[in-house]
């Protein structure tokens, strides 16, 4: 995603389409906009933080930017059990 136009504190931040996915890795819900924080690109799947948390990796107050979601990790493996 490209923004023209962007808070000062986004600044050299990549933001991120991300695609919601189900346990069995379907599409689940509409795409967002994310911060990446972690180094995660096209087709990779990811950890998000939501709310004062998309925050955190990016420094404290009033350093952080205006964020409401955050990739924080990516993802190496899935594996769910639906008996568990």
């Amino acid at each position: 995603v490209w923004a023209t136009s962007k808070d000062v504190k986004l600044e050299q931040t990549k933001l991120l389409l991300v695609q919601p996915l189900d346990f069995h890795l379907k599409d689940r819900g509409k795409p967002f906009v994310a911060a990446e924080s972690v180094g995660a690109g096209a087709g990779e799947i990811v950890i998000l933080a939501r709310g004062r948390e998309a925050t955190f990796p990016f420094g404290l107050e009033p350093k952080a930017p205006p964020l409401d979601k955050c990739c924080v990790a990516i993802v190496d493996d899935v594996y769910y059990d639906e008996n568990a």
